[in-house]
């Protein structure tokens, strides 16, 4: 995760605390849990690379992908979201 608009956003959203602490069942591609999200984190043919895995109960519940500086264009939206419902996993 690094740019400050994601940042606020899971910080506004409880996500991330103040201090940029993940909220519990929160996880960051640094995590020691991340591997376990592999396929949504960090496999390139995916083509999702999510930034964080939020889980509830062991369970993925929401994919966050950080867009960088720049507003995302529609078809990178759409190919995330094809990415993101191909996995199954939120």
């Amino acid at each position: 995760m690094s740019s400050s608009a994601f940042i606020r956003a899971l910080q506004a959203t409880g996500y991330l605390g103040p201090e940029g602490q993940p909220a519990p069942g929160l996880l960051t591609r640094d995590s020691s849990e991340a591997a376990r999200m592999r396929a949504a984190m960090k496999d390139p043919r995916v083509g999702l690379e999510a930034d964080a895995v939020f889980t509830a109960q062991n369970t993925a519940t929401a994919l966050f992908k950080d867009a960088g500086g720049d507003s995302p264009s529609e078809s990178e939206i759409a190919r995330w979201h094809e990415a993101a419902w191909n996995i199954g996993l939120a």
